[in-house]
């Protein structure tokens, strides 16, 4: 009898140790998680920051665009008639074209 209960002693010793490095390795796992969950939330912030810097950037973009049209409609309803355009006309006949192609602006 002595000798089953060593027996079994042994086996709970062993399956004991079995799970202690078990217990280890998941505590690795959660700490290189909780490390990567932690870079990826400051990534996700700086992607954010980036989107709304952007997104600030279309708007004012946009709003020059607008800005523009209006400019170009207020000039083109007082332009002469007779084909002679003021310098300032030639300019807002350069800003129309690339309103009309935007992608220009770009290049």
């Amino acid at each position: 009898m002595c000798r089953t209960l060593e027996d079994q002693l042994s086996e709970i010793k062993i399956k004991n140790d079995e799970n202690a490095r078990q217990v280890n390795d998941i505590s690795g796992q959660r700490a290189r998680l909780l490390t990567e969950n932690g870079e990826f939330g400051r990534q996700l912030e700086e992607k954010e920051g980036l989107v709304s810097q952007l997104t600030r950037g279309k708007q004012a973009f946009t709003q020059q665009v607008e800005e523009l049209k209006r400019q170009i409609e207020e000039e083109v309803k007082v332009r002469p008639q007779n084909g002679n355009h003021p310098p300032q006309f030639r300019a807002i006949s350069t800003h129309r074209r690339l309103l009309r192609h935007p992608q220009r602006l770009l290049l």
